[in-house]
């Protein structure tokens, strides 16, 4: 019986090598939806985030599906990668479309049908086409209801990637550096109850504060004493048969067979069944390196750099406005009776366009530089304005002392 773990309808892969094949095949454009489903710390997103490039894009994490959609016209035909993006399929607009952009289809139209302000400013219509191909990575895919869930499951490859404690011990041979904690990893994995890369991270962070890193090991990822007893009487020779491992659970553990038999089936599972004897562990020479040390007061003073910059463009930016604005503004006390002055309307064809708006700028030495500034504006270049709007006053001024 599959565990209830497993989607149903995925197919099970176990090694780092058919995962990575599986990575490869999607960016070279082989699979239009690709599903990868697997518990956390395995390091399913780093294969694609190593993959990324000029042709693909990451959404990852909390995805309104309005933003989604912005983001696929934004990166349309390029290789989309949902990333712990369950929020977005956990909607209705979201699981819509997805399905859209999952079809089996070179060519898919997208479509938004309400119009959003959002849209408007990002310049983005309500429909387009596209020819992306997607990959989702999660923990667990639930998609709607059974018949949602089999509409986009039969569109793509679900993969459900379950490495044994050895496979994953062994990748993080590949990248891990501290060699006391990878080798007493090792000597445990068959006694985990599950592995995972941030297992090792872990041991190492408390070794680093001074604690004891193998007895975090012991003591928070090894199996329960239950499983354990299992795992002896499988391993225990005096127990002829299985009766005789049986009998000898329930006296030790007072649970019922059933449980035996539970607990079993979950050790064969993960492959921790065939002995209670350490698994024949290769010794792997780590080469990894330690990630660089970040400076805490560093980071901060150039985080509050960046927010004062922030600040400063978006005072610039609004002063730049005020300027433009200003631009053209004939001195108020030349005009100050113009209430007293007739209206006149000009005579116009009424079947005829309306005349163009036009922008006067002037005709001083600075007019060419307005213009610049209106233009610097509206593509929202701010810091070019700030600049156009200090050489316009330098020759405004200069032109009143002349």
């Amino acid at each position: 019986m599959r565990s209830p773990k497993i989607p149903k309808g995925a197919e099970i892969v176990r090694t780092y090598s058919q995962y990575e094949t599986l990575v490869t095949a999607f960016f070279q454009g082989y699979y239009n939806l690709l599903i990868i489903v697997g518990r956390p710390g395995l390091a399913k997103s780093y294969s694609f985030e190593q993959r990324l490039g000029a042709t693909s894009h990451l959404i990852k994490g909390w995805a309104a599906p309005l933003q989604a959609y912005m983001d696929c016209y934004i990166h349309r035909n390029k290789r989309l990668i949902f990333d712990d993006a369950e929020t977005l399929w956990k909607r209705p607009g979201g699981r819509v479309l997805l399905r859209s952009l999952c079809e089996h289809k070179t060519q898919k139209l997208l479509q938004w049908a309400s119009t959003a302000r959002d849209l408007i400013k990002g310049g983005v219509p309500q429909s387009f086409m596209t020819t992306s191909k997607v990959a989702l990575i999660a923990n667990r895919f639930v998609f709607g209801d059974a018949e949602e869930y089999e509409a986009v499951v039969d569109r793509g490859h679900l993969i459900y990637f379950d490495p044994s404690p050895l496979e994953v011990h062994v990748q993080a041979g590949q990248w891990f550096w501290d060699q006391e904690i990878f080798d007493h990893v090792g000597q445990c994995l068959h006694l985990l109850d599950t592995t995972s890369s941030r297992l090792y991270l872990k041991a190492r962070e408390r070794k680093r504060a001074g604690e004891d890193g193998k007895k975090l090991i012991e003591e928070s990822f090894c199996h329960d004493h239950t499983l354990r007893i299992v795992q002896a009487l499988e391993g225990d020779l005096a127990c002829k048969t299985v009766e005789e491992r049986v009998t000898k659970f329930i006296k030790m553990t007072g649970a019922c067979r059933a449980t035996y038999f539970n607990l079993k089936r979950e050790l064969k599972d993960s492959n921790q069944l065939d002995t209670f004897e350490m698994l024949k562990v290769p010794k792997i020479q780590l080469r990894g390196s330690p990630p660089p040390e970040i400076d805490v007061e560093e980071e901060v003073e150039r985080a509050r750099r960046e927010d004062e910059d922030k600040r400063r463009n978006n005072r610039e930016a609004n002063d730049a406005k005020q300027d433009l604005d200003a631009v053209g503004d004939d001195d108020p006390h030349d005009d100050a009776d113009w209430w007293k002055r007739p209206r006149t309307k000009p005579h116009r064809n009424p079947k005829a366009p309306p005349p163009a708006q036009t922008e006067d700028f002037g005709t001083d030495a600075a007019a060419p530089l307005r213009r610049e500034l209106r233009q610097a504006v509206e593509r929202e270049d701010y810091a070019r304005a700030a600049e156009l709007r200090d050489e316009i006053r330098r020759i405004e001024a200069q032109e009143r002392h002349e």
